[in-house]
């Protein structure tokens, strides 16, 4: 217990890189990460101009890549509907909040220790110092397992990562087939001829994912970066129909349709920006993804509005029953838990108090922003 607990400060510590080839690396690293002065690895509370995680798109972002994440995503809503009743729904819910504490050891802690034990990747080149910290799990592996252990982990993720390429696969080849190739394009397509076509729709999707691999593994910059950026452009004109649909009970597809239209316009031509007046010709903070995410969410929950304006109002007594959150009080109310320890409030909220008291903690008050020597 000692000596893990000795590891785990001697971890934190050279993380909060006072001195040494780890000050070295920090300094080296600044300039790529934030122009707003001294960087700190580690608090939560980044600078608006920091690529991945600026604290303006950490309190606004999840409004929109949170909710596509985490309300709208079809492993979370096939889960929801297949539950026994609301309140097995609700708490299923609340315990991935619970399990989503967890991702800090399991995606920030290995980072951490990479960075103690190997600093001088960030000496190297930018683009190189990406690609190291993408393969930084696999150095972990290769240092600290034993042979054995090393291909039973191999085999877990090849696991993990098969089921997930399935889920996907499975869902672009019926989304091509019956949204796109039955509904648009051949209306009379009889079972066979569907099935080709999701078939090659399927073998599509495989290739283009193997063609985006290829793409990322010569980009300057990591691949998590890149699945964010992506997320960042698709989720919020999605998100954006939600909200709107969930406050407003008027809401149409006229309205929906302008909001994808917008949303996605509008990221294209941010990062369209962003590439053509590179920094410093825009503010820092225009940059990241994270603060361009809230960005389109706005402008696609206007033009979710405007277009449903646009568009005829129903005549009265012939829409159907409104499903907004103001209509769904009854709803609302039940499956809450009839028991304090089987309350839905009160255990969604203890999560969210556990989550906002891990962010005071890895912030300025308990890691303040040093000089180093």
């Amino acid at each position: 217990m000692v000596g893990r607990s000795i590891g785990f400060n001697y971890v934190i510590d050279k993380n909060v890189a006072a001195g040494g080839i780890w000050h070295q690396a920090l300094n080296a690293s600044t300039p790529h990460l934030t122009h707003y002065g001294a960087y700190n690895r580690m608090t939560v509370w980044q600078p608006p101009d920091h690529p991945l995680v600026p604290w303006t798109g950490t309190m606004f972002g999840f409004l929109a890549v949170g909710v596509w994440y985490g309300v709208m995503n079809q492993f979370i809503v096939q889960r929801v509907l297949g539950a026994r009743d609301i309140w097995h729904a609700r708490m299923g819910m609340v315990m991935a909040g619970y399990a989503k504490l967890f991702l800090p050891l399991i995606i920030v802690l290995p980072g951490l220790i990479l960075f103690a034990r190997h600093p001088e990747f960030m000496l190297e080149d930018w683009a190189t110092a990406n690609h190291r910290a993408d393969g930084g799990f696999v150095v972990l592996v290769r240092e600290f397992f034993p042979v054995g252990l090393r291909g039973l982990l191999l085999a877990v993720l090849i696991c993990a990562v098969q089921s997930t390429v399935a889920s996907v696969v499975n869902a672009t080849g019926a989304i091509l087939t019956f949204d796109i190739y039955a509904a648009l394009i051949n209306k009379h397509a009889t079972e066979k001829q569907k099935v080709r076509f999701g078939i090659w729709a399927s073998m599509a999707s495989i290739l283009a994912g193997i063609a985006m691999a290829i793409a990322i593994s010569r980009m300057d910059a990591g691949i998590y970066q890149y699945m964010q950026t992506i997320n960042a452009l698709v989720a919020p004109p999605f998100a954006a129909i939600l909200w709107v649909g969930l406050l407003w009970r008027r809401t149409n597809g006229a309205g929906a349709i302008a909001a994808i239209i917008t949303g996605f316009g509008v990221g294209i031509a941010l990062k369209v920006t962003a590439l053509l007046w590179p920094f410093p010709a825009l503010p820092g903070w225009f940059y990241p993804f994270g603060n361009q995410a809230p960005v389109c969410l706005a402008l696609s929950m206007l033009a979710c509005i405007f277009g449903t304006l646009a568009h005829p109002a129903p005549t009265p007594g012939t829409d159907p029953d409104p499903v907004t959150f103001w209509n769904s009080g009854e709803t609302l109310r039940q499956g809450l838990g009839e028991k304090w320890y089987s309350s839905v409030v009160l255990w969604a909220g203890l999560s969210l108090a556990l989550t906002l008291a891990g962010m005071v903690i890895f912030s300025q008050l308990f890691f303040p922003t040093g000089t180093g020597p």
